[in-house]
């Protein structure tokens, strides 16, 4: 599961690097509200998924990399070394 989950949050972090630089607007797309990265967030995290269709989640809203990083770790505890990890 660690694995997976680091190759999810790697994705993630191409996506919103190649993005750095490129706002959703200048994207032609409207800026979708915080609850949708949330709903997203979710079914990355769903372990009952398989691990390509929770990739191509990603893949498909490289417009919410951000949000969808901070939807990904808002209850990762902040003293558990191994599940930072």
């Amino acid at each position: 599961m660690l694995r997976s989950c680091a190759s999810i949050l790697v994705a993630l972090f191409v996506c919103a690097t190649a993005l750095q630089s490129t706002s959703s607007v200048a994207l032609g797309q409207a800026a979708s509200p915080p609850d949708d990265a949330t709903a997203l967030a979710r079914q990355i995290l769903d372990d009952s998924r398989p691990e390509a269709e929770r990739k191509q989640t990603i893949l498909d809203h490289p417009q919410l990399s951000l949000a969808l990083l901070k939807a990904l770790v808002v209850d990762m505890p902040a003293a558990d070394s191994k599940e930072e990890y």
